[in-house]
């Protein structure tokens, strides 16, 4: 089987996908960084819109994490 070239790969991808891969690109290998800067610019995407794709990730996991959670004592004083 022939691996998938990184420009493959990204074509594929949604860009939401895409946005959160943009989000962490300097964990990213030269090659894949190139070919990631190539599919953005073909979309139209920015480096802004990742951060913010990241924010929102994270505001989401952060609702999901504490969704079970009892809140703080100190928070339930504050909302009276």
């Amino acid at each position: 089987m022939v691996p998938m070239s990184f420009t493959e790969h990204y074509a594929g991808l949604s860009n939401d996908e895409l946005l959160v891969i943009a989000a962490n690109h300097t964990d990213l290998v030269q090659e894949a960084t190139v070919a990631l800067d190539s599919e953005m610019a073909r979309r139209g995407l920015s480096y802004q819109q990742a951060r913010a794709k990241k924010r929102q990730v994270a505001r989401l996991e952060y609702k999901e994490d504490t969704k079970h959670s009892k809140p703080s004592k100190y928070l339930l004083r504050n909302l009276d």
